[in-house]
């Protein structure tokens, strides 16, 4: 017989059964534990939210002050970009300086109006035509500021970062606008005050591109919190498979984005389950016909996406753009930046949409 059997057989029956309880007691507070850490990540989990983008430097200018009568409260002002003779210099659209939009387009008080309605605002920088602020300004401090007078301006707690062309390729400028967000974030939160930090990129139907990738890599390694990753869900060229519909592209593109940001986590040290990727996705189409004369997003495809959002539990919903958002060209075969192209009833896009 072997010594582990004698010692066994030793065991008196008091051992044995505090040995049974301390062997429950583990297991139930294994169980418990569980069960408080899933609460805890439940209560993490933010309120889906939608808010279409609005172009502030548009002709004519679009009257987004005026929207909290309908279901869309919140809008997403863009784009903050380097003043062309002063990169260090926020202005809008490359055009107006903060005073100066202030003065000629009533900035201010157009945000202050919907404020007072009920309505928000976050401000996206970057987009397709100009510099975002970090590609040019190189001096930190400098960086700093700028982005730190948008957000305090305008008493904002979200920001976009839209990443195009050299703002997504650029690594000194990503490691510049990473290090800069992260400190913004930190002392803000120091205050007690809150902002929440996205980043809108390209997409294909089989994901982010490797510059997306990248952006979404250096932000995490650099601190930033991120919110979340916005795809724009758009412009697919070669990319959509023939055949297949914007839809089933944009379903595609955020399914792989998922399966991508699980990875770019847990390479940052950080490991999120399948419900909380989620809850950090969200997508923007560009609502009706888009730059491609063969993609179309439409009324039906708004519809099954606010579907497939809600299933998922993703966490904001948003197009391109809110001024587009009417029938006021329907069958057009080039994108507009007044209407969708497409035929539909004034803001029908955001009734959909704003269900979220």
């Amino acid at each position: 017989m072997s010594e582990n059997a004698t010692s066994y057989r030793r065991l008196s029956p008091w051992r044995v059964l505090l040995a049974i309880l301390l062997i429950v007691g583990l297991g139930m507070g294994s169980f418990f534990g569980t069960q408080r850490w899933q609460a805890e990540q439940k209560q993490d989990y933010k309120k889906p939210w939608f808010a279409p983008y609005v172009d502030v430097t548009a002709t004519p200018t679009f009257p987004f002050e005026e929207v909290a009568s309908t279901k869309t409260r919140e809008v997403i002002l863009s784009f903050i970009v380097s003043l062309p003779s002063d990169a260090c210099t926020p202005s809008w659209g490359g055009a107006y300086t903060l005073d100066q939009a202030g003065a000629s387009l009533d900035l201010d008080r157009r945000i202050a109006r919907l404020k007072q309605q009920g309505g928000n605002v976050a401000v996206s920088f970057g987009g397709l035509k100009n510099d975002e602020l970090a590609v040019k300004c190189t001096d930190e401090e400098k960086l700093y500021k700028a982005y730190k007078s948008i957000v305090e301006r305008y008493n904002i707690d979200t920001v976009d970062l839209d990443l195009e062309l050299g703002a997504l390729t650029n690594t000194d400028a990503a490691l510049r606008r990473a290090s800069v967000i992260a400190r913004l974030q930190s002392e803000r939160r120091a205050k007690g005050k809150k902002l929440a930090v996205w980043v809108t990129l390209p997409v294909a139907p089989q994901g982010l591109t490797q510059d997306g990738t990248k952006a979404v890599s250096y932000l995490l390694i650099g601190g930033v919190d991120l919110a979340g990753v916005n795809v724009m869900a758009m412009d697919y060229g070669d990319s959509l498979e023939k055949g297949k519909s914007m839809l089933t592209g944009s379903v595609d593109a955020l399914t792989n984005t998922h399966r991508q940001l699980g990875i770019l986590y847990e390479q940052a040290d950080k490991h999120l389950n399948s419900v909380t990727l989620w809850s950090k996705i969200g997508a923007t189409p560009m609502i009706g016909q888009n730059d491609n004369p063969a993609e179309v997003f439409t009324l039906a495809d708004a519809q099954q996406m606010l579907n497939f959002a809600r299933t998922q539990g993703m966490a904001r919903l948003s197009f391109w753009s809110l001024g587009r958002d009417n029938g006021g060209c329907a069958g057009n075969k080039t994108a507009s930046a007044s209407c969708s192209g497409v035929s539909q009833g004034q803001w029908a896009f955001s009734n959909i949409f704003g269900a979220y």
